[in-house]
């Protein structure tokens, strides 16, 4: 099936794993979902038939990812949107697929993983950076309660959601078959390829405003990930990946801060590194966004005045544990 061919009609999941492998770029936030949105998902599941129409189950929009493996017969798209649904159904099939130990293996390489085991195989979908090895070792039933991000706790709690209401319907191993069909063959989904990457970096920024709401962090974290893709430093990716996880891990020892107080530290580093005025700072992903553009011509020292406000931040963000974490 073409990119072109995509968006002709619904798409099943089944059709669209069929020949493709999915990444979610680390640009985009973690996984959000809450225990709302994911009963939403499931009682939706329950709702539907086996026969007649399929039922609409949301878009995805993806893109071709520039890295393609050579020796793989698998074609790669990064998710622009629609990754906390994908995320969801991915840890729905694990948990179905757990349930019933004659799975084929043709499902299993389908959903979750091709190749050797999950040593060398190419995964159905991969999450960020940050989240994918957690992902992993819990979709292999790894149980860690040691969480350094929110979406991990996240992830676990859907995990936990899903196995609970599986256990709570399957009273003769009927349900799970039935959810298996559901999900791979009944659900549809609208999936659209932009032409290039340039407007899919547009959607991004409409898709970054809406939907549930991004805290402030989060924004200028998915911002200046963006901005480092697009202007190709890699060498501010780099430190970005590896000061954001001790910065998230600081603020969760503090108390798991609420948005209130990620902005309130946000706000305090952008008016003592950039000297921005208090209102500017209120509004920080759009003041950075405006300083730091995409769309200019790359100068010599904006990607070590970014590496270094993200040092800053992370240094700061030792301090805000330092002060509230209880003990």
């Amino acid at each position: 099936m073409s990119d072109a061919a995509l968006i002709t009609k619904l798409t099943t999941l089944d059709q669209l794993f069929t020949g493709r492998r999915f990444c979610i770029p680390d640009y985009q936030r973690g996984y959000a979902w809450d225990k709302k949105q994911v009963n939403a998902l499931l009682d939706d599941l329950t709702q539907v038939q086996l026969s007649g129409p399929m039922h609409y189950t949301g878009t995805l929009v993806v893109v071709k990812s520039k890295q393609q493996p050579s020796s793989s017969e698998f074609t790669y798209y990064d998710i622009v949107d629609g990754q906390q649904r994908l995320t969801t159904l991915i840890i729905l099939m694990s948990q179905l697929m757990a349930y019933k130990k004659d799975m084929s293996k043709s499902l299993m390489a389908k959903f979750q993983c091709a190749g050797d085991g999950f040593t060398s195989a190419e995964y159905a979908l991969r999450l960020n950076r940050a989240l994918d090895k957690f992902f992993r070792n819990m979709l292999q039933g790894v149980e860690d309660d040691s969480y350094t991000y929110l979406a991990e706790r996240r992830l676990t709690n859907a995990k936990k959601l899903i196995r609970s209401w599986i256990e709570k319907n399957d009273n003769d191993g009927a349900f799970i078959e039935r959810m298996i069909t559901v999900v791979t063959e009944r659900l549809g989904l609208i999936v659209y390829c932009p032409d290039n990457a340039e407007e899919a970096g547009m959607m991004f920024e409409v898709i970054n405003n809406r939907g549930k709401p991004l805290s402030e962090l989060e924004k200028v974290k998915n911002y200046l990930i963006y901005y480092a893709v697009k202007k190709e430093l890699p060498a501010l990716q780099k430190c970005i990946d590896e000061e954001w996880g001790v910065i998230l891990k600081n603020l969760s020892l503090a108390h798991y801060p609420n948005d209130y107080d990620r902005q309130t530290l946000l706000r305090a580093v952008v008016v003592l590194f950039f000297g921005h005025r208090k209102t500017e700072s209120n509004v920080s992903y759009q003041a950075i966004k405006k300083r730091f553009d995409t769309n200019t011509s790359k100068s010599k020292g904006e990607s070590k005045k970014l590496k270094d406000f993200v040092a800053v931040l992370s240094t700061c963000s030792k301090y805000y544990e330092l002060l509230f974490n209880a003990k």
